[in-house]
């Protein structure tokens, strides 16, 4: 079993990993420069960390030690596979505008994508340079990553066979901690979204269960079995 001292989930607001760590006894907290669940403890603009941290500056990384964990899920907008209809100029959402428009969106698009690319080769290099133990998550669907960035450690091809709401491929990777090979199969009645509307539909599929962090963490970084935990994940049931 790892032992860790303290995790950092950055980029996550819907505490549901920082909540089942806890649940754990391991002490978590949530970075993100949102707080629309009403879970991020600390509210700051980490893309300002990175440059800082990148550029030798006093930035939130000073804060971890080896003994921590940094659980990253990093923004996938600009990188997932469905972006790709966009880049080629031929996305339903714009079917009604002209081929000019198409490209200026385009081009518009792919400058963004480049700064948030740039901005997650900096965080590697930050965790790489100070020997932090980070797992970064993303999305595996035609993901842009795939072509243009380190080869993942694991790739969990189905999320539902550990309790998520959607199968949702998805690639880890783990930078100075061992990826674990455990397979918890979810053995619980699998929880239902509700979308309350179109609006908040997309937020809620980028959305991971609370049934499947507590198994991720115990299959993949822990080493562990849930069952071993029982009474304090009884919580996450």
């Amino acid at each position: 079993m790892e032992k860790i001292n303290q995790v950092f989930c950055l980029f996550e607001q819907s505490g549901t990993f920082k909540n089942c760590f806890r649940g754990m006894g391991i002490p978590t907290y949530d970075y993100d420069i949102k707080n629309e669940f009403g879970e991020t403890d600390y509210q700051l603009d980490l893309f300002k960390e990175i440059e800082a941290g990148w550029n030798g500056q006093p930035s939130i990384f000073d804060k971890m030690g080896k003994d921590d964990l940094l659980m990253i899920f990093f923004p996938c907008t600009y990188f997932e596979g469905m972006q790709t209809m966009i880049y080629q100029c031929c996305s339903y959402s714009h079917k009604n505008i002209s081929m000019e428009d198409k490209i200026k969106i385009a081009l518009e698009r792919t400058k963004v994508r480049e700064l948030f690319y740039c901005e997650l080769l900096r965080l590697t290099g930050i965790i790489i340079k100070r020997g932090l133990r980070a797992i970064i998550e993303n999305p595996w669907v035609m993901s842009y990553l795939e072509f243009n960035y380190i080869k993942p450690t694991f790739i969990d091809w189905d999320r539902t066979r550990r309790g998520d709401y959607y199968k949702k491929r998805t690639a880890y990777w783990f930078f100075n901690i061992e990826c674990g090979n455990g397979f918890t199969m979810n053995r619980t009645k699998k929880e239902k979204l509700k979308f309350i509307n179109n609006k908040n539909g997309e937020k809620e599929r980028s959305m991971i269960s609370k049934e499947y962090a507590k198994n991720f963490i115990c299959d993949q970084i822990l080493k562990t079995s849930p069952q071993r935990n029982y009474k304090q994940l009884m919580l996450f049931e």
